[in-house]
């Protein structure tokens, strides 16, 4: 992942947790950011900071959703995060 992603991921990270603080559970959206993270990087084969319909492959809830929630062909982080929290059954979890 190159520098400047790493930078927004962890002003994100930080703007998640300071939200979230405000409201008493830090620990539960720290932990989510972070997993979000987590399975992006590891679905992010090629390190770009996208994930690519190829990419999204690899997941298979993803793949079959990934044309609506990723309009240009790449989902962001940030997108991962949004669709990941909006599909909770399977959410994150890449094939193995």
């Amino acid at each position: 992942m190159n520098k400047i992603t790493m930078g927004v991921v962890g002003v994100s990270v930080l703007l998640v947790s300071s939200m979230v603080l405000a409201e008493g559970k830090p620990a539960k959206a720290a932990d989510h950011a972070a997993k979000y993270h987590e399975q992006f990087a590891k679905l992010d084969t090629n390190h770009d900071g996208v994930i690519d319909k190829g990419e999204a492959k690899a997941h298979k809830a993803l793949h079959k959703s990934f044309a609506k929630a990723a309009k240009d062909g790449k989902m962001t982080e940030e997108q991962f995060a949004k669709w990941s929290s909006s599909h909770t059954k399977g959410a994150g979890k890449p094939k193995s």
